[in-house]
């Protein structure tokens, strides 16, 4: 396994000078199988001196949920660097950290690493920086859209950022976990190109096969999935509120029905009937919920002949409100546009343009000749266009951007997205 800053050099598509890897911890990453109840941990580094090594584990979403109590892993010793947690809940993320115990005395915990496992009896996921692992035979839908691809058993995959794959492919990228090496598509699933790091061949990875060989049985393994609801929340900024809104589905739908878990006990509420739906119906307002929280959702169509296959499982949050009543923006939610949003864990504010949504990414931190900078990202939802914004101790900021894709540049006309871009920077400010 690579190291954390390659790994996250890789993920990200540039270069990051620094990571959150505490001084001395381990860094880990979670991998998928595909499975519904397990996940297997493995790590590289951390203290050399170590009778046994502990996990805990909590909710992925929101940060502030509990985590577990450390628990011994079974026959760990000094080299231990991987285990596999069973009888975890299908559907869901969790957050992983591990550290080293020298007798009774605890070392230092590794990074966190989050994972999602899968819905028993559906399509596995490759999400956004989901690491997965194949086995050859089994089916792997891509970042929610309607192809799926079969990895090679023993090969790792990673879900590359769709906003670095749109900037250049208009799709979503692949990257080969042991190497960074990255296969793009479009969002049809058609392979447009790829990226083959130095030194990436059959000697520097296992199977016995280059990443160009393992790349090419992915890319003919491309199929086409029966369209199933797709899935996506808003975060309004209103105190409980979350927008539900979908596309796809079968033919002869009758009304739509949605679900949630609250994620406290991992158990889904009951199918409801959304008012007045129809087949036309691609909204719901969804009210009442607790402000500052993480929800999971699914619709589904109802036929005539009953129940329609659920879409996948979207996690949506309601906001912090502040005291100056400016709700809060969490990484990678979107966000709904005519109002002041809080960029999440700051003082910092922005404006959304009336018609626009935007997705913030977390804060990063960078280090320069002049210090310490924060920096986060704040993007188009529609075309993945964006600005990226830093502060520094000092409160000194500065904005690289907009950068537009080439969906945004080629509808210029009818949706200047640089204009809605500039209007957000000409809006940052520290709240009072």
């Amino acid at each position: 396994m690579e190291s954390c800053q390659k790994h996250a050099t890789d993920l990200w598509g540039q270069a990051m000078v620094d990571y959150d890897l505490p001084p001395g911890g381990a860094c880990l990453i979670v991998i998928s199988d595909g499975s519904a109840n397990a996940l297997t941990l493995e790590w590289v580094g951390g203290e050399t001196v170590a009778t046994k090594w502990q996990y805990r584990q909590r909710p992925n979403y929101p940060s502030t949920s509990v985590w577990s109590a450390w628990t011994d892993i079974p026959d760990s010793g000094a080299n231990t660097r991987s285990h596999r947690v069973t009888n975890l809940t299908g559907g869901k993320g969790y957050a992983f950290e591990v550290r080293p115990v020298n007798g009774e005395t605890p070392g230092t915990r590794s990074i966190e690493a989050p994972a999602y496992t899968h819905v028993s009896g559906e399509t596995p996921y490759i999400g956004t920086f989901d690491t997965v692992e194949g086995d050859g035979r089994t089916a792997w839908q891509v970042q929610g859209l309607m192809w799926t691809v079969t990895i090679p058993a023993g090969v790792r995959i990673t879900g590359g950022t769709a906003w670095v794959a749109a900037s250049a492919y208009g799709g979503v990228a692949l990257l080969d976990t042991a190497t960074g090496s990255a296969q793009y598509f479009t969002t049809h699933g058609t392979a447009t190109g790829r990226d083959i790091e130095p030194g990436a061949s059959a000697a520097t990875r296992p199977p016995a096969w280059d990443v160009n060989a393992i790349f090419d049985r992915i890319v003919a393994s491309v199929r086409h999935i029966t369209p199933v609801p797709t899935l996506t929340t808003i975060a309004t900024g209103n105190a409980g509120e979350i927008l539900l809104e979908w596309s796809g589905g079968p033919a002869g739908v009758t009304r739509w029905q949605y679900r949630r878990d609250d994620g406290r006990d991992d158990t889904w509420q009951a199918w409801t009937d959304i008012p007045n739906s129809t087949a036309s119906t691609t909204s719901h307002l969804v009210s009442g919920l607790d402000d500052d929280r993480g929800y999971y959702f699914e619709v589904r169509p109802v036929l005539a002949s009953g129940p329609g296959k659920a879409s996948s499982t979207e996690l949506g949050a309601t906001p912090q409100i502040g005291a100056d009543g400016i709700p809060e923006a969490y990484p990678q939610q979107i966000v709904e546009g005519g109002r002041t949003w809080r960029l999440s864990a700051s003082d910092v504010l922005m404006d959304v343009p009336v018609g626009m949504r935007v997705i913030v990414t977390g804060w990063m931190m960078a280090r320069g000749s002049d210090g310490t900078w924060f920096t986060t990202a704040v993007f188009d939802a529609e075309t993945m266009s964006y600005i990226d914004l830093s502060f520094d101790s000092d409160d000194n900021h500065e904005v690289i951007g907009p950068v537009l894709t080439p969906e945004a540049e080629a509808n210029s006309q009818t949706r200047d997205v640089k204009a809605l871009l500039d209007q957000i920077i000409a809006s940052i400010r520290l709240s009072e």
